[in-house]
C-alpha cells in the first residue's frame, strides 16, 4: 500500500469527508423546509418537526461507541486489517 497509511485509516477519512458534505448540505436545507412548514400548517407543526429530529438524534448517537476503534468494529465483523506502516 501506498503512502504508508493502512485501509482502515483511508475508510475513516473518506467517512469523514462525507458526513462533512452532507452536514453542509443539511445545514441549508432545514430553514426552507421550516419556513415551507410553518407557512403551511404553522409553526406549530414546524417547530414539533424540529423538535422529533432532535430527539430522534440524540437517541441514534446514544448508540454509539466512542471507546471503540475501527480496528476492533473491523475485527469483530470478521473483516481483514492491515496494519499501517
Amino acid at each position: 500500500m501506498g503512502g504508508g497509511k493502512s485501509a482502515t485509516w483511508r475508510s475513516s477519512a473518506s467517512l469523514s469527508a462525507l458526513l462533512n458534505a452532507v452536514g453542509s448540505v443539511g445545514g441549508a436545507r432545514p430553514s426552507t423546509i421550516t419556513a415551507s412548514i410553518a407557512v403551511h400548517r404553522g409553526w406549530s407543526h414546524a417547530l414539533g418537526l424540529a423538535a422529533l429530529i432532535t430527539v430522534c438524534s440524540g437517541l441514534l448517537f446514544s448508540l454509539v461507541n466512542a471507546g471503540r476503534n475501527m480496528e476492533q468494529s473491523s475485527s469483530e465483523r470478521g473483516l481483514p486489517i492491515e496494519s499501517s506502516v
